[in-house]
């Protein structure tokens, strides 16, 4: 049975949601709360979250909700208890129907084509509303700081944003929190390394503690978004040598696009610097520039916000076009000249042949123009230039089936952060019975593979073979527990189990590894970060199935390019344009065109197909869906 800590029976309504750390529920007779809770691999990984619970009920921020009873953070409210063990807690509920994620709201062609269930009331809004949320922004950032508290996964999933825009902030029970009667440091142990600070990239964050100019170079990245289309302040047109370096590399220069220094520049159809005054753009560079080495220069929360409120008291609208909206200051109108930057950019078509005019009759008695005498050729040369010119308007039609594109590139392998030797022992309750540990050697990660080597020792080992070594991998999709894809038996003893194991990485996420899991705890093992566009799951649990998007090229002349990969056995796949209304059946789609491939596979090791393929397809539509026998994904162009 579960009760409330601060006393009552809890009784659940129907489920809302599923996330990585725990499940929404409804709570029957309380419209205003939600239940959330937590996985039991959560609580088992990380037996800090009673105490850090108890601390954030005991302490919330006073700027939970604002003046006029809007929910600025989804704090904790109470503790759920099953027995005497706490397995959740409760919060204020938010109406996630009239809600919608930040970069919703940042990207305008989200805005203006929102997807099935996406918010359609921000289809006509305009530059002075996300303004007014970037302001709204820095009043919850504001709030969280003066109690104290550092958000650590600023991203944009974990901001809210209504009609009105104003924000609220979910996943509190991440943020970093101090007991103020021990000192003691709950960390924050997760984040998005677009929205993690320079200081922070390969930190292991389940260690280090965060401070709240780490928060505030995220807070400038989303402002960026909110006020420049969406665009992040590290994305642009490379005019350096060689390729463009990474987010994070450029970030740690302090290169961002409206900088004033390095050789990043905003993309087309963006405007640049000339959009806000001179007080926002000095803004910017400190949080973006200058902090990439002295932190402590970030703008604060309260800066931010009293700079965008002073901006949002003086805007004015264009007179060729109403949804464009700019500083007074700013004229002429920056996004008009934006627009024609956009289309001058997109290259020309071809020049057409010169039309050649039949010569004109001279008038009588005009002096015949000196010139050459006019020569009679043999037929054959007629004959030759009609080959010509059926041949010139045949040609084409055969060859536009086989038209030549470049080599795709390279993807990047996975990357692997945080990892070391563990020496891990048995869990409390059954150590002193039947002592044992279990060392864990540095990960090895080759190409897509993931190697383990683990040595179990003690009185409890007792034999068991190698059906307990699982490893559990963290994503933005949920919790998977991965299956091997190779065993390498080193020791198998009474007493002793040794083993080399190696793992699909094909999915970003905390990789978290245990020999027995009732009895020993999930030990983290590193971190793997796959350059990838899209990562999609089978199923939460299972055997791994997966298909990542690597990258996704439009080719100049108008067709799409996707580099792919992943783990199963893909079957059918296709690529389809998106329909307003939500898919049901496949009837659906009947009347749309399909592009199917069928994309070779190699066995990798044992039981798990690795298959890589470059797709090319046609390009028509501001969105696609694609299938590869998962669930559908959608692919924003």
């Amino acid at each position: 049975m579960l009760t409330v800590e601060a006393g009552g029976e809890l009784r659940l309504g129907p489920p809302l949601r599923r996330g990585g750390q725990g499940e929404l529920f409804t709570v029957s007779g309380r419209s205003d709360l939600v239940f959330k809770r937590i996985h039991e691999a959560e609580l088992e990984r990380d037996d800090a979250w009673s105490d850090r619970l108890r601390v954030m009920v005991a302490h919330p921020p006073p700027g939970v909700c604002d003046a006029q009873g809007h929910v600025l953070l989804a704090w904790p409210s109470d503790r759920v208890l099953d027995g005497d063990r706490c397995v959740g807690f409760l919060m204020p509920r938010l109406d996630i129907s009239r809600t919608a994620e930040l970069h919703l709201l940042a990207n305008p062609s989200d805005r203006r084509s929102p997807a099935p269930g996406g918010p359609r009331w921000a289809v006509r809004w305009t530059w002075r509303e996300l303004l007014h949320t970037a302001a709204n922004l820095a009043t919850a950032v504001r709030a969280v700081h003066e109690a104290g508290v550092v958000v650590g996964d600023f991203q944009e999933r974990n901001v809210l944003v209504d009609h009105r825009g104003r924000v609220s902030l979910v996943d509190c029970d991440s943020m970093q929190v101090v007991d103020p009667a021990s000192g003691r440091v709950f960390h924050c142990t997760v984040g998005r390394p677009e929205y993690t600070a320079p200081e922070l990239i390969g930190a292991d964050v389940g260690t280090v503690r965060r401070q709240p100019s780490s928060d505030l170079f995220a807070l400038a990245v989303h402002i960026h978004q909110l006020l420049f289309s969406g665009a992040h302040p590290f994305d642009g047109l490379w005019t350096g040598e060689g390729e463009k370096p990474r987010r994070d590399r450029l970030a740690a220069k302090g290169w961002y696009a409206n900088g004033r220094r390095g050789p990043l520049r905003p993309p087309p159809g963006v405007p640049g610097f000339e959009l806000v005054p001179r007080a926002i753009r000095e803004l910017f560079d400190r949080a973006l520039a200058e902090g990439a080495r002295r932190p402590e220069r970030r703008p604060t929360a309260v800066e931010w916000q009293a700079a965008l409120r002073e901006l949002a008291a003086d805007l004015t609208t264009c007179a060729l076009d109403r949804t464009h909206v700019h500083p007074r200051a700013a004229a002429p109108c920056p996004w008009c000249a934006a627009e024609r930057a956009q289309s001058e950019h997109v290259p020309p078509a071809p020049a057409s042949t010169p039309r050649q005019h039949p010569p004109q009759p001279m008038a009588k008695g005009q002096p015949a123009l000196p010139g050459r005498s006019r020569r009679r050729w043999p037929a054959w040369v007629g004959a030759f230039a009609i080959a010509a010119a059926v041949c010139a308007f045949a040609v084409p039609k055969v060859v536009g089936g086989v038209r030549s594109e470049p080599a795709p590139p390279d993807v990047a392998a996975p990357r692997l952060s945080g990892a070391e030797v563990h020496t891990v022992a048995a869990k409390p309750q059954i150590a002193n019975a039947y002592p044992s540990t279990l060392k864990i050697e540095r990960p090895v990660l080759k190409g897509f593979s993931l190697t383990v080597v683990f040595d179990a020792r003690g009185d409890y080992v007792s034999n068991p073979g190698f059906g307990g070594a699982r490893l559990l991998v963290h994503t933005r999709q949920g919790l998977i527990e991965a299956a091997p894809m190779k065993l390498e038996p080193i020791a198998l003893e009474q007493k002793h189990i040794a083993a080399r194991i190696t793992y699909p990485a094909s999915l970003p996420g905390t990789y978290e590894f245990t020999s027995d899991r009732e009895r020993f705890p999930w030990t983290r093992i590193g971190r793997v970060d796959v350059p990838a566009v899209a990562v999609v799951p089978t199923r939460a649990f299972g055997a791994p199935s997966s298909w990542t998007l690597f990258r996704k090229t439009s080719l100049p002349d108008g067709r799409l390019r996707l580099d792919i990969g992943g783990y199963g056995r893909p079957g059918r796949a296709c690529l389809l344009p998106k329909k307003a209304e939500p898919k049901t059946t496949e009837r659906e789609y009947q009347n749309q065109t399909y592009y199917y491939w069928h994309g070779s596979s190699t066995m990798a090791t044992r039981n798990a197909p690795f298959y890589r393929a470059t797709l090319t397809f046609p390009h028509a539509g501001n969105a696609f869906r694609f299938y590869c026998d998962m669930p559908d994904t959608q692919i924003p162009l």
